[in-house]
């Protein structure tokens, strides 16, 4: 599990850039896979 600050930044994140889109959880985990890969890089 992350710690609460890092997913607050990564819900953050997510809205921004599916404002218009419902986030479902399967999307979200999505979401949450690209974030973790732009950081890496």
């Amino acid at each position: 599990m992350k710690p609460k600050k890092n997913r607050d930044s990564d819900r953050r994140s997510t809205d921004r850039r599916c404002a218009d889109v419902s986030i479902t959880f399967e999307d979200r985990r999505k979401v949450n896979r690209r974030l973790g890969i732009d950081r890496r890089h």
